[in-house]
């Protein structure tokens, strides 16, 4: 038995004719005797150790074992090599005997230590020849000077144009980066976030760097165990950002350029999986900055938030055009087609305070992915500011996540999103927003640097709020703006 939040590996023996050929299934189950109201129970991975023959395959085979003797079979030849490693001592095993079987293949005899080793038997035939190929040719990207930095999958960077020429045409000077060339230059050619962080503080410190932009999506299933598909076009950081949220993605730490967990440079990521996402998100963003629709929001609240709403609302637009949808004031199906009908008739920003989770704004209906996908505002674009749990989740790679379906799922929806990765308590969201939402509802003010400044705040004035610090992203352009 165990208790609390922790880690456990049990391990149990298995008696003989449980564990049979052809399918098995494995099934935890959890009594419910321990006296608590509830037990959870995640379960990370599961293995099965078991003795088997040894049986080459596609001519070879590596394994791990102690043993006086050791007999390989499968082999396509008698004409073999077999290694041993033993800690760092790699030895070829030279006295080896061979025999062919019956149905045209070889196994091989060889003698075994009684420590445990790694072993590796290959057929001369199946042995993997080396080859070399040419370096990367070196590109420049550390010289000049450059306002903002979009960093891109190599998939994504002619796409970004339209996006480059709008930001340019304000003054900015922008730097398309290829993620490749990150990773040879400051990753030692290793593919993962470390290379990436080096950059952006480079580009920080050397080259005037304001904004910084993520392109491509990501999912945690980097080898497909799930076969959900994802690709792992820009890969994130992970890190605790509070007590029961041991792994969430926390792009605001790419942003931290001196390790003190604050982040240092205006971020955002598009979170785009193909070439017609990429366009909707680019397209969405330009159609924003373009809207006619200043000054007007639409704010939602689960029940019992409806004041910290209200909060947000009188602090940062007082004097805009607002509609409320509120489920302490009114039921959740009229709730819902408030929110729906001030998105379709275009309105600048959308809140959102209360519980919710990566597909949905409350559990009592209020809205979730099927209406965001069934909005009808294409030209008309909103920005959302999710102030809940997971909105924002989006390395997940069996579903879709609400920011994705306000993004990247068609004309409709939002321009960018912000929200949480993970869990978040309402107590950190009130001091984020209090500041937030004043700072990015101001004319000419960015999204990315309010958010920055907002997180910088919290974090250096109040403890134990990593939830919002590192736990808070933005999906979408740094360097939008929510008024002109």
């Amino acid at each position: 038995l165990f208790n609390g939040l922790s880690v456990q590996t049990p391990s149990v023996q298995l008696a003989e004719g449980i564990v049979v050929n052809g399918a098995n299934t494995l099934k935890l189950t959890l009594p419910g005797d321990t006296g608590a109201k509830w037990d959870l129970v995640n379960l990370d991975s599961y293995s099965l150790t078991y003795p088997r023959n040894f049986v080459a395959r596609a001519g070879s085979l590596s394994f791990n074992a102690a043993g006086a003797l050791f007999r390989v079979s499968g082999l396509p030849s008698g004409d073999v090599v077999v290694y041993r490693l033993s800690g760092s001592n790699l030895v070829r095993i030279n006295n080896v005997a061979s025999e062919a079987l019956g149905d045209g293949s070889f196994a091989v005899r060889f003698a075994g230590t009684p420590a445990p080793a790694q072993y590796v038997v290959s057929a001369v035939s199946a042995l993997k020849t080396p080859a070399i190929q040419p370096q990367r040719p070196a590109t420049d990207i550390t010289s000049g000077t450059a306002d903002y930095v979009m960093i891109a999958h190599p998939d994504f960077k002619t796409g970004l144009a339209p996006l480059v020429q709008f930001h340019q045409s304000r003054g900015l000077t922008v730097k398309v980066v290829d993620v490749t060339d990150i990773y040879a230059q400051f990753g030692y050619g290793i593919f993962g976030p470390e290379g990436i962080q080096r950059y952006i503080a480079h580009a920080v410190r050397n080259m005037g760097t304001r904004y910084v932009l993520l392109v491509g999506g990501d999912t945690y299933d980097y080898r497909q165990y799930l076969a959900g598909g994802g690709i792992s076009f820009i890969p994130s950081i992970y890190s605790a950002t509070g007590p029961y949220t041991k792994f969430a993605p926390v792009d605001p730490l790419y942003a931290d350029i001196d390790n003190d967990r604050l982040p240092d440079v205006a971020l955002g990521r598009f979170p785009v999986r193909s070439d017609a996402e990429l366009a909707t998100l680019i397209d969405k963003t330009l159609a924003y900055a373009a809207k006619g629709y200043g000054k007007t929001a639409v704010f939602a609240a689960d029940t019992g938030f409806s004041n910290d709403s209200e909060r947000f609302r009188l602090a940062s637009v007082a004097d805009w055009a607002t509609q409320t949808a509120y489920l302490d004031q009114t039921a959740a199906a009229d709730a819902r087609s408030t929110i729906v009908n001030a998105i379709n008739g275009g309105v600048a920003l959308a809140s959102f305070v209360g519980h919710s989770g990566p597909t949905r704004w409350s559990s009592k209906g209020l809205f979730d992915t099927a209406a965001a996908l069934s909005l009808a505002n294409a030209g008309q674009p909103t920005a959302v500011a999710q102030w809940g749990c997971w909105n924002n989740y989006y390395v997940d790679p069996t579903y879709q996540t609400l920011a994705h379906a306000f993004l990247v799922s068609g004309p409709q929806g939002a321009a960018f999103s912000l929200g949480s990765t993970g869990l978040s308590y309402a107590l950190s969201e009130r001091n984020l927003a209090n500041q937030l939402m004043p700072q990015m509802t101001q004319p000419g003010a960015t999204v990315g640097e309010a958010l920055l400044n907002a997180q910088r705040w919290v974090g250096t004035n109040k403890k134990n709020m990593e939830d919002v610090v590192i736990g808070w992203t933005l999906l979408g352009d740094p360097a939008a703006q929510v008024v002109q």
